[in-house]
């Protein structure tokens, strides 16, 4: 898991996958600071540590907001 072009990447070995923008998850604001999106990373990357997949993960993060 990592930003790179400011899009979360999952990655495995050489495969790659670019999930979602930054731009597009509400909980980083046009400011983010490194622990939101280190947040973000760590939360991608325990969803995907437990099988969930990459386009599930890409609408929770798109669609998560605080209430």
């Amino acid at each position: 898991m990592y930003v790179r072009n400011g899009k979360v990447v999952l990655a495995s070995g050489a495969d790659e996958t670019a999930i979602v923008s930054l731009q597009s998850i509400p909980l980083i604001s046009a400011r983010a600071t490194a622990f939101q999106i280190e947040n973000v990373l760590a939360a991608s990357g325990a969803a995907w540590a437990l099988g969930i997949g990459a386009e599930i993960i890409r609408t929770g993060l798109e669609t998560f907001t605080v209430a």
